[in-house]
């Protein structure tokens, strides 16, 4: 039910000019359930400060060091950064809400809730074959380095 719902948007403080413009397009057609989802302290910071509606799971330590941490692809920052935004979703869906899980560089035309049917989706990073996911650990469905 729509009632139920969070719009989460992931981000760190590089992409936050993109998770800006996801979050006002979602806006833009109604959808005021939109929280964004700080991946690091210093967006966090950032947008509680301008009044922004934004989230950083408690049971998740910020994922990214200012300077420290490498989030390009293929980098160990970067399955950090993945898993814990994935992580950040369960913690969500364990409180009992749906969740529409958008990257920060999505942008919306119409309502994204009126034009899909309910949907029981399962997702995955990666898979435990995958020779990339190699010393991953398998939580069910979320395979994640650690």
């Amino acid at each position: 039910e729509v009632n139920r719902t969070v719009i989460i948007i992931p981000t760190t403080f590089v992409w936050l000019s993109f998770a800006m413009n996801a979050f006002c397009s979602l806006q833009r057609v109604g959808r005021n359930e939109t929280v964004i989802l700080a991946l690091d302290a210093e967006t966090h910071t950032f947008l509680r400060q301008n009044g922004m509606p934004v989230y950083m799971d408690p049971a998740l330590s910020p994922t990214v060091a200012p300077g420290l941490d490498n989030v390009l692809y293929g980098k160990v920052g970067h399955s950090r950064m993945m898993c814990s935004k994935l992580a950040a979703v369960l913690n969500i869906l364990l409180l009992g809400l749906n969740v529409l899980y958008c990257d920060s560089d999505i942008y919306v035309h119409q309502d994204p809730l009126a034009q899909y049917p309910a949907l029981d989706l399962t997702f995955q990073f990666g898979g435990m074959g995958d020779p990339k996911m190699a010393g991953a650990k398998n939580y069910g469905s979320l395979a994640c380095f650690p």
